[in-house]
Formats: C-alpha cells, sequence, structure tokens
C-alpha cells in the first residue's frame, strides 16, 4: 500500500454507471471492457513513464476519476482475454487484436491487428511469455489450433499446428507448462500432454476424462477446472496437490454454481 501511496484499507468502487458489461481483460495496468452489445471500451488508459515512479499516482488518480470510455466507432467484438502483459479482443469478422499498453518505457495503449491469429475462430485463448506467446483457438469449423510465437533475438516467428483432427471441438483451454483440454462437440472432456509434446507430434491422440458428456466449460489454472450443463465443478490433475502421485483422468466434484449438487 505505501508503494502506491495508499492510505488505509483497499476497498472495491463502482466504475462508472453502466450495468450492460460481459467481460474484462486487463493488462496489469489497464482494462479493456466488453459490452452486451460487441462494442469495445477501454479504462483505466492514462500515460504514465517506467522511469518516473511518480507519474504512477497521478495516473491512478486520472482513472478513478473518469468512466470507461467507447474505443472506437461501430466495430463489434466477440470475446476479451488477457494473459500477462497484454489483452487481446476478437472482432466478430474474426479478427484477432493485440491491445499493448508499452512504448519503450512509457505507458501508452495501442490496439494493433495481431495477422498471425486472424481466422474465424469460435473462441482462442493466449498465454503470454516475456517476448512471445502461445495460442490456442477452436475455428468455426471446429477444428483445434495450437500457435507458438518465438521471439529468438526479438525477431518474431510464428508457427501453426492443427491437432485434434477427425473429430469437432466446441472449446479448449490450457496453460503455458501444462496440458491442453478441449471438450468435444459431443459433450466429453479430452487431454492432451503438455502444448511442446504436441507441437512435436501434432498426432498425438488425447484421452478422455471421467465419463460425462455434458461439459460445457473448461479452464486451466494450474490444474483443470469444468463445468458440467448441471451446474456442478470438476476439478483434476493433481488437485490434492501431492506431486508424487500421479496425475488423476477422473474429475473430482469441487461444487455446484447453483447451489446444489
Amino acid at each position: 500500500q505505501s508503494r502506491w501511496r495508499q492510505n488505509g484499507q483497499f476497498t472495491l468502487a463502482k466504475i462508472g454507471s453502466d450495468t450492460d458489461w460481459s467481460q474484462a481483460a486487463g493488462d496489469g495496468n489497464g482494462f479493456l471492457l466488453l459490452k452486451k452489445d460487441g462494442s469495445l471500451w477501454t479504462w483505466g488508459t492514462h500515460e504514465y513513464s517506467r522511469n518516473d515512479p511518480g507519474t504512477i499516482p497521478n495516473k491512478l488518480r486520472l482513472d478513478r476519476a473518469e468512466p470507461p470510455a467507447r474505443f472506437g466507432g461501430r466495430d463489434t467484438f466477440a470475446e476479451v482475454l488477457s494473459s500477462r502483459g497484454d489483452a487481446y479482443a476478437r472482432k466478430n469478422d474474426g479478427t484477432v487484436w493485440r491491445w499493448t499498453g508499452w512504448k519503450d518505457t512509457n505507458y501508452i495503449c495501442t490496439l494493433t491487428r495481431d495477422t498471425n491469429l486472424d481466422n474465424q475462430w469460435l473462441n482462442f485463448a493466449v498465454r503470454a511469455h516475456e517476448y512471445d506467446y502461445s495460442f490456442l483457438g477452436v475455428k468455426t469449423n471446429g477444428d483445434l489450433f495450437l500457435g507458438e510465437n518465438f521471439a529468438p533475438k526479438f525477431k518474431s516467428r510464428f508457427r501453426m499446428f492443427q491437432f485434434g483432427q477427425g473429430e469437432k471441438w466446441g472449446v479448449a483451454a490450457f496453460e503455458t507448462y501444462s496440458r491442453i483440454w478441449a471438450i468435444r462437440n459431443d459433450g466429453t472432456l479430452w487431454q492432451w500432454p503438455t502444448l511442446w509434446e504436441v507441437m512435436d507430434n501434432p498426432q498425438i491422440k488425447p484421452v478422455q476424462l471421467g465419463t460425462r458428456s455434458a461439459w460445457v466449460a473448461v479452464t486451466g489454472n494450474g490444474t483443470g477446472l469444468a463445468l458440467a450443463a448441471d451446474g456442478s465443478l470438476w476439478a483434476w490433475d493433481q488437485p490434492s496437490r501431492h506431486i508424487w502421485l500421479a496425475p488423476s483422468r477422473r474429475p473430482v466434484y469441487m461444487g455446484n454454481i447453483f447451489g446444489e449438487r
């Protein structure tokens, strides 16, 4: 708190007066916000300098004093997401835009089209490293792709791999140094090894997790986490953190978002 010159406890404060937000994605300093009508908004975008810490409190004061601002014109977006220092937005036309807040040592927000990721994506996920990023996407036709943007000595080299061929997929998730998960269109849940193994061998076969066929959402946060159609939430892959045990392929019940099992 002393670092940010904050007196007392941090408290929640409402940002603006609108109530029709659907998603938010932060880059660590500001946010991309998506409304239900597909319009893109930004908040927390005032500039500051890494070389002058004294500019940070002023940025925070200005950010708090202003409501979110509409970004762009009539363009409509389907989703926003974030990873490490960047946020991303996908337009309804399938193009993917990368929102970065840095130019040299100054925080200056820009939204730039990432032509590496442009395509007709049903959904996608990005995991950023310091100078590159990994990408996972499900196309509108159900095909599953993994991409990696290598940046040796700041010279980017993007490669894309298709895997899970012969099946149609609905949603997928992954962790940078962990496994890949995807829900097939029949509602079953599947797991691949690490993304590095998939890139070495895109033909590698996944294994099914559990026997359910009504999964609707999946995410990764150290361990896998999936949501079933009945509202039950399940985890797997060392949920006990006992790393000496072999990871389980059987999801473990965690609770129900509707308040009952």
